[in-house]
């Protein structure tokens, strides 16, 4: 039950990052097609800021959630061969919930790296081309 709903978990934060890479390059190129006038660069930097921050700490906190998911499976994997093995159940050692402060694993988790680079990537890139982009008049 676990390892499912981390992976259904994973899924759904893929569909979401697509659909906010999507959403970030279609912005940039509405904003560059419609406006007259170029942005304010500290703006465009300071939006561009928030939106990797929301992204980050969403993708963090799917990470948290994913590895306490993975504990919580392989404690009841391992609990379970003690029972096949003929020792009775004993409910000590559940896993702890993660704490924000262990959030630094997603360091050594390449997919949420890679999500998240990506999104500073395309942030920065819509920065660029919005402030220093051709303006459509």
């Amino acid at each position: 039950m676990a390892f499912n709903s981390r992976n259904a978990r994973r899924e759904h934060e893929f569909k979401i990052t697509l659909g906010l890479w999507g959403l970030l390059l279609l912005t940039a190129q509405f904003l560059l097609t419609r406006l007259h006038e170029r942005p304010r660069l500290f703006v465009c930097v300071g939006l561009a800021a928030l939106v990797v921050g929301i992204h980050t700490a969403f993708v963090c906190g799917i990470w948290l959630k994913s590895a306490y998911d993975e504990r919580f499976f392989f404690h009841f994997r391992r609990k379970g061969a003690e029972i096949i093995a003929g020792h009775t159940y004993d409910p000590a050692g559940l896993p702890e919930p993660l704490m924000i402060r262990e959030f630094w694993g997603v360091v050594r988790d390449g997919s949420s790296l890679f999500q998240i680079g990506t999104t500073m990537l395309l942030s920065a890139l819509c920065v660029v081309v919005l402030v220093w982009g051709k303006p459509a008049c």
